[in-house]
């Protein structure tokens, strides 16, 4: 890696372990998060993710390997997956205690509150105490704590739990915006469709090693299948007679379409077009959950 290549990478992970006892959570685990992306550090329960997200945050220490982290400590964010708020504290209170802490002048931190809270749709909740709300609204305003001093690193750990459709999908939102403005994100989840939706590239991790690394787009175009997904103006009934077409599955207006590893990619379009009016089809990927189902239960 040349300089300028090494100055845009917000996050590098050296050949770190990590042992409990003796086991092994993390195992010579190495990694790289580009500034101002999205990156995903994915895997089952127990895989050794939030160990990692601790070691990069200094809460616990390595026991071999090398965290450089370009960032200073105030210009990170953290979403813990334990989460930490104090019950008896009023929201308003909680919110300009951690935001002092951030060294955040009053007025500034004043007007900030009152703009996620508003965001958040907690701003008619703003002088109620923490333990007075619902378990997704506590996780809201958890997000509000690890924002509120405008990182430029942000780190969640498995934050799309406890909330309700809607809330996950205004954090999709936010987190989009945020990556808009600059900002690094690391995603820690075992949620494989948020993190498709959300990644530029993902660490697979499995019993603390590294499974796979890279680009999203990338992998998944590694693990390409030969078929297509079909959206026809005429009849489908031809596909059952191509001997070739291994699986057809229908949904709404599409057809998923895969062929025998020996089907020939362009004859089959060829026919789509001719019997069945073609009007566009797309290269059929395996899904972000196929692919980390196939690389967790192949991995040893």
């Amino acid at each position: 890696m040349n300089q300028d290549q090494q100055q845009m990478q917000a996050l590098e992970i050296k050949n770190v372990f990590k042992y409990y006892g003796e086991l092994c959570a993390v195992n010579d685990l190495s990694l790289s998060v580009p500034k101002g992306t999205c990156y995903g550090l994915l895997g089952p329960n127990g895989s050794g993710k939030t160990t990692t997200l601790r070691m990069i945050m200094n809460i616990i220490m390595p026991d071999r390997g090398e965290i450089k982290f370009s960032e200073n400590g105030n210009a990170v964010g953290y979403l813990p997956e334990e989460r930490g708020l104090y019950p008896k504290m009023k929201i308003y209170e909680l919110l300009h205690f951690f935001a002092e802490l951030r060294g955040m002048d009053s007025k500034v931190a004043q007007t900030k509150i009152e703009y996620w809270l508003d965001r958040m749709e907690l701003l008619d909740r703003i002088n109620k105490r923490v333990d007075e709300l619902s378990k997704g609204m506590q996780q809201k305003l958890q997000l509000v704590v690890t924002i509120i001093h405008e990182p430029d690193f942000i780190i969640l750990d498995e934050p799309f739990i406890g909330l309700d459709p809607i809330a996950i999908e205004q954090l999709r939102v936010i987190i989009k915006e945020l990556q808009g403005e600059g900002k690094t994100i690391l995603l820690s989840t075992h949620w494989m469709d948020q993190a498709e939706r959300l990644c530029d590239y993902i660490c697979l991790i499995d019993k603390g090693e590294k499974v796979m690394e890279g680009e999203l787009k990338l992998i998944k175009r590694g693990f390409r299948k030969n078929g297509f997904i079909l959206e026809l103006e005429g009849e489908s009934d031809f596909l059952k007679e191509i001997d070739y077409v291994d699986k057809i599955e229908y949904d709404e207006n599409q057809v998923k379409v895969e062929l025998k590893e020996d089907g020939d990619p362009k004859e089959f379009l060829k026919i789509a077009f001719e019997q069945g009016n073609l009007r566009s089809f797309k290269l059929l990927e395996p899904s972000l959950e196929e692919i980390f189902i196939e690389k967790v239960r192949g991995h040893k």
